[in-house]
C-alpha cells in the first residue's frame, strides 16, 4: 500500500505513516543499510528502508548484530514518509544512461523510527 500511495503522490511529495513490511533482503549503498520488502529491490512493489549511519549503529547496540542479518525474516513497522527516489543508471559510480527508474523509500535516521512487530 506504500508504494501506491507514495505514487499517487508523486515524487516532489510523500506519504507520512506507519508502515508494515516483512523483510526479505537487505544491502548497503552510499553508506545506508536498505531493508527491502522484496527479494529483488528493483521490483515495483518493493519498499525500502533507507537507514542512516548514525541509526544503524543505534540498530547494531539493540539487536547485537548487522540489523540487515537481524532483521530478515522478521516482521517490521516503520514510521516515516513513503516518498518516490528517482534512481539513474550507474557503473563505476558513473552515470552510463539517461535511464531512470523510481523506488519507493522510507527514510529513517533515528532507530525509534524501526520496532518489531
Amino acid at each position: 500500500m506504500a508504494v501506491q500511495l507514495a505514487a499517487a503522490a508523486g515524487p516532489q511529495r510523500g506519504v507520512d505513516g506507519v508502515f508494515a513490511l516483512t523483510v526479505r533482503a537487505s544491502g548497503n549503498a552510499d553508506g545506508r543499510l536498505y531493508l527491502n520488502s522484496q527479494s529483488d529491490y528493483r521490483d515495483p512493489r518493493n519498499l525500502s528502508i533507507s537507514i542512516g549511519p548514525g541509526a544503524v549503529q543505534e540498530l547494531v547496540a539493540q539487536y547485537g548484530a548487522d540489523p540487515g542479518t537481524a532483521l530478515k525474516g522478521r516482521a517490521i513497522l516503520v514510521r516515516g514518509a513513503a516518498r518516490m527516489v528517482r534512481i539513474g543508471f550507474v557503473a563505476d559510480g558513473r552515470r552510463v544512461s539517461d535511464k531512470y527508474y523510481y523506488q519507493t523509500h522510507v527514510r529513517v535516521d533515528d532507530a525509534r523510527q524501526l520496532q518489531l512487530r
